[in-house]
């Protein structure tokens, strides 16, 4: 089971080659992988592999891209698929966004994880991920550094309802710039848990909410082109929830924008506040212990620091994916 790094990440098992999360068409294997609908994880996908995903990752899918997705097959989570000889799969919840998962390979008695990207804490609209164990484990690494540590949610979501207060008090329509699937939700989600402020939303948030909706969420929000959209925009005391992609609505009263994301810990433009979907450092360490895995492979963001992270201080054997070659992985230990 030795994964590899090629605009995706390739396992290859009995003949049978699996990719996770492809970033070019030109990537194909037997079976690809999809973790989640973000669109760098899914801006290589095509029509001719078996792709196995959630229900859920392949509607927001067709709904973002307004492409149909032949050849899938979905599972639920904890459900094993059989792929080949002595191969199964399956999906576990990852707690990122909604159908977000983790990827489960077992052959020949060994066990590889794909975290995809992860969060391993609450929030307001998801559960954390699963903790699971592996011999293999590839994991995210977006936030993987020290100083990567962020405040506690409860901290961040008081920032932020203060901040819409005194936005609405002082005559300004508050504008969150943010993704439209993952942190546009939990944004609605906390507004409606604790104000009655209401929330309007551009043409593709409004998909991706009736999306979530449909899957049991209880979000209540405004499309923006409505006629009670734009009633309750102009009338100043609403809050405005776009995409990250799309211009803000014009508007005859003073804008402030602001986004959500976990760079704001250290790195910040205007208004932003420390609200991220992904594991911060601490998280990852715990997953990494908590698995029991003997080979770690890190991908994505702080990946270098990560590994070293968990080779020097914790005796892990460990490398960054993306930059290992075929030498190194020869002097990793054998999994038994």
């Amino acid at each position: 089971m030795h994964p590899k790094w090629s605009k995706g990440i390739h396992l290859n098992l009995d003949n049978k080659k699996i990719v996770f999360d492809p970033n070019s068409t030109k990537t194909v294997g037997d079976v690809t992988a999809i973790s989640h609908a973000h669109s760098d994880h899914v801006s290589g996908v095509t029509n001719r592999s078996l792709k196995i995903t959630t229900s859920s990752t392949k509607k927001i899918f067709e709904t973002r891209s307004r492409r149909t997705l032949r050849n899938v097959k979905t599972l639920k989570y904890g459900v094993k698929q059989e792929i080949g000889d002595n191969i199964t799969i399956s999906l576990h919840d990852s707690g990122h966004v909604l159908g977000s998962s983790q990827f489960k390979i077992t052959c020949d008695g060994k066990t590889l994880v794909y975290t995809g990207d992860i969060n391993c804490v609450d929030t307001f609209t998801l559960k954390a991920a699963e903790q699971l164990e592996s011999d293999i484990l590839i994991i995210e690494s977006t936030y993987g550094a020290p100083g990567w540590i962020f405040p506690p949610r409860s901290q961040t979501v008081a920032e932020i309802l203060h901040w819409i207060v005194e936005q609405i008090k002082t005559g300004n329509l508050p504008v969150f710039k943010v993704y439209s699937l993952g942190k546009a939700q939990e944004i609605i989600g906390i507004l409606n848990n604790f104000t009655h402020v209401p929330i309007v939303v551009d043409d593709v948030t409004f998909k991706v909410n009736e999306v979530h909706n449909e899957n049991g969420f209880n979000l209540t929000y405004l499309q923006l082109d409505s006629e009670e959209g734009r009633e309750i925009l102009h009338s100043g005391e609403c809050v405005c929830v776009v995409s990250s992609v799309r211009k803000i609505p014009s508007y005859d009263k003073r804008i402030r924008v602001a986004s959500a994301t976990g760079w704001a810990l250290h790195f910040s433009k205007g208004v932003s506040f420390c609200l991220s979907s992904h594991a911060d450092f601490n998280q990852l360490l715990n997953y990494v212990l908590e698995s029991g895995a003997k080979k770690v492979y890190t991908v994505y963001g702080h990946d270098k620091q990560f590994a070293n992270v968990l080779k020097k201080k914790y005796k892990i054997a460990a490398a960054p994916l993306r930059f290992i070659s075929q030498r190194d992985l020869k002097e990793f230990p054998q999994v038994s």
